[in-house]
């Protein structure tokens, strides 16, 4: 993170005056790496989408005004991205490429043969796309295939042979489109079994014708004015003289419009010489001012028997001029950055910096500012085959004076704990006059001081920058960990409440995170005596005891738990209404009920689930019990012998309770 440490001195009167540091910090947080994705592709045909996906920051404003992080476009153009994260952005594009499908219309209303028309069909076409092929009868096929140049093409050829004709477009994507038409004799001309006529008289496509065969070099569909393109010829015949022209959009076929410059020892000019190579070599010089869309390099011989055209390219004219331009030749403390500026000549030009400190920027910046020393250079281009460069050096000041040894430690240890509260932090360094500026998590420590120290209560990332008189300035760091819980010790209870029954043991176990702490549980408010563990043990919780309950932790760290809420449930109190003819014995635990063998049910009460088992026999350990159990506690006189009824009340409590049962 870069600081910068300047120094206002404010004069108040005559040789008397005060002055203060003022620290300029860069944000700590790195430039986001934005990046784009294309899918399917950066080159879609027409009426297909790209999906374009933005990656490497948490924001994205888009050159479209979306902000989201995908985006789906179907238009040609150049798409701008920025991306921010935490105040930060960055610039990025991308160019999405849309090849329209290749179309064909055919007018073919005079494509009959007869007297009348010298026996030659003529049929009209109107296309688009790169590459026109024609196939049909006779194995008859167009040689090489019309090169298309641009867009919306218009020509006429003749036939000579009645049949079908296949005419195929293609575009640069590989997609085409077919149609077919067909030649008609009329019948007062007889069937030629001669190719037809190739003869395309199109004002914007080329037939190659003969034997001659053309390759540039290098070899792409964008070039520039004042650069060097290499054309290689085979199929010459010796001795003949050839024509190079360049046609520009939509030039008359065969007219010379030659605007290049032609080097080659076989020839000067626009004309060339065939000699004795079976390939010949020569160099094309693409002129200012000669820029555009469709341009074709063609060569042919005079009577236009033999000739070759190029695939079309485009031109872009190169009038661009470039100087860098430094806001300072040198980097100090004072002035620990520097600003480059491209001083250009050009519309909507783009610039790529390079060297070894640049800063993150825009492409569409003429500036950007640098930090470090070397050398720094700019590529100015024009979004086409234009680009020009221009460099300039940065140099840094080797006579800064820097404090040395610096350091910065906590006292009497960079921990905060309970017995601890406070932390001195000492800075360290050797200079002359040192400053200090301190920076903790909560901002500023009191400015620039000339105290070394500073005490802290707050756990955290600290910083101190050290400066000398002549503004350089070095910084050191520390983090002052907190081995206590914020507000005192963390108690951590098993559970926030419980429902226990009458007479149930109660054990409620707490977690207190300082060591050699006092322990007193407290119920509704008042001290429990004896209850002084981390641990409540009550031993048989009777109905007394339900109520609020808290732990407080005593010592250095000092606390008190949530509250845990404890509700003691009664045992139910069991009631048996017997027949008038029953007899009860008391014998203490078990009572002898004496039942006539005519008695019917009795009913028992004060719960809301029954269970009774009566003991029918014992054999060899095993018992044999009869079960009755029901919700309504209505019971069957059942076979004699002793008995256990337990009664389970709503809140889940229970009472046994047994007895025998004796026929009279």
């Amino acid at each position: 993170m870069d600081v910068v440490i300047i120094q206002v001195y404010v004069r108040i009167g005559a040789g008397c005056g005060v002055s203060k540091f003022i620290k300029l910090m860069d944000s700590p947080n790195p430039y986001p790496r934005v990046s784009i994705t294309t899918t399917p592709s950066l080159t879609i045909s027409g009426g297909q989408s790209a999906t374009l996906t933005a990656s490497g920051a948490d924001q994205y404003q888009w050159s479209t005004g979306e902000k989201s992080r995908t985006i789906t476009r179907a238009e040609l153009g150049i798409y701008s991205l920025t991306g921010t994260t935490k105040g930060c952005s960055t610039t990025t594009l991308t160019t999405l490429i849309v090849i329209e499908r290749p179309r064909i219309e055919v007018d073919a209303r005079f494509a009959y043969i007869y007297s009348g028309n010298n026996c030659t069909a003529e049929v009209s076409l109107v296309f688009s796309g790169s590459k026109l092929t024609i196939t049909g009868p006779q194995n008859y096929k167009s040689s090489n295939s019309w090169r298309l140049p641009q867009i919306n093409n218009k020509g006429y050829f003749q036939l000579k042979t009645p049949g079908t004709y296949t005419v195929v477009v293609a575009n640069a994507a590989g997609q085409t489109t077919t149609t077919t038409f067909k030649v008609e004799n009329l019948g007062d001309c007889p069937v030629s079994n001669s190719q037809p006529v190739n003869q395309l008289n199109a004002r914007s496509a080329r037939l190659a014708n003969g034997n001659l065969a053309m390759s540039l070099s290098p070899d792409r569909e964008t070039y520039a004015t004042g650069e060097l393109v290499t054309v290689q010829l085979t199929g010459g015949v010796p001795g003949t003289d050839y024509n190079l022209n360049l046609y520009d959009g939509d030039p008359t076929y065969g007219a010379s419009s030659l605007i290049l410059s032609v080097s080659s020892a076989q020839g000067t000019g626009n004309v060339i010489t065939w000699g004795s190579n079976p390939t010949e070599e020569f160099y094309v010089l693409f002129r200012p001012g000669t820029g555009g869309s469709g341009r074709v390099l063609e060569v042919t011989n005079d009577d236009f028997s033999d000739f070759v055209d190029s695939d079309p390219f485009d031109i872009q004219d190169c009038s661009i001029t470039a100087k860098l331009i430094a806001s300072s030749a040198t980097l100090t403390c004072a002035q620990p950055s520097v600003t480059l500026t491209a001083s250009t000549t050009g519309e909507e030009l783009m610039y790529v910096f390079e060297g070894p400190g640049l800063l993150p920027g825009s492409l569409f910046d003429p500036s950007r500012t640098v930090d470090a020393p070397g050398i720094y250079s700019v590529t100015v281009s024009a979004g086409n085959a234009c680009t020009t460069t221009a460099t300039a050096s940065v140099t840094i000041n080797d006579e800064r004076d820097m404090p040395a040894n610096a350091t910065l430690t906590g006292v009497p240890s960079a921990t905060l704990t309970c017995s601890h509260a406070t932390v001195t932090l000492q800075a360290q360094a050797s200079g002359q006059g040192l400053q200090y500026i301190f920076e903790g998590p909560s901002g500023s420590l009191g400015g620039s001081s000339a105290s070394p120290s500073r005490e802290v209560s707050e756990a955290g990332f600290y910083s101190v920058t050290i400066v000398e008189a002549n503004g350089c300035f070095v910084t050191a760091n520390v983090t002052v960990e907190q081995d206590q819980p914020e507000g005192g010790a963390d108690i951590s209870l098993l559970a926030s409440g419980s429902t226990v029954c009458e007479g149930t043991p109660v054990v409620v176990p707490a977690t207190v995170s300082s060591a050699g702490a006092g322990f007193q549980w407290y119920r509704n408010g008042q001290a429990i005596t004896g209850q002084i563990s981390a641990t409540l043990m009550l031993g048989s919780a009777g109905a007394d005891d339900s109520g609020s309950y808290w732990l407080v932790v005593t010592g250095p760290c000092s606390a008190t738990s949530t509250a845990f809420e404890l509700m003691v449930s009664p045992q139910p109190t069991v009631v048996l209404v017997y027949p008038n003819d029953s007899r009860i014995t008391p014998n203490g635990q078990m009572p002898t009920i004496t039942l006539l063998a005519s008695s019917g049910p009795y009913q028992v009460l004060g719960g809301v689930r029954f269970r009774w088992v009566t003991v029918v026999d014992r054999i060899n350990g095993y018992e044999i019990s009869q079960v009755e159990e029901n919700t309504t506690g209505l019971m069957p006189v059942g076979a004699p012998g002793p008995f256990r009824l337990t009664v389970t009340s709503a809140q889940g409590c229970s009472r046994t309770v047994q007895g025998i049962l004796v026929n009279p």
